[in-house]
């Protein structure tokens, strides 16, 4: 899932800025579910992804029992507004 910056010179492609999203999961099957929420958001129109972190497995703070987490932070570049892109 890693990849370049967009190359401006693409048909179509409007540049905007980058944003760091921090993704993570823990119940279920959470290599997946994150899998999925990056496909998810790289499919929005105005969305490209740049870059991908490696997977962190994190114990988790506080609350019950509770399985550990994975965690990832995935680079993109976007031409929503932070609100459009966090609707």
């Amino acid at each position: 899932m890693t990849g370049l910056p967009p190359d401006p010179g693409q048909p179509g492609l409007a540049r905007g800025r980058h944003a760091a999203l921090g993704i993570g999961a823990n119940e279920g099957s959470p290599l997946p579910a994150l899998r999925h929420a990056v496909d998810l958001i790289v499919a929005e129109p105005g969305v490209h992804l740049v870059g991908l972190s490696p997977l962190y497995r994190t114990a988790p703070v506080g609350g019950p029992a509770q399985p550990d987490y994975l965690n990832a932070v995935i680079v993109i570049d976007t031409t929503l507004s932070p609100g459009a892109l966090l609707a």
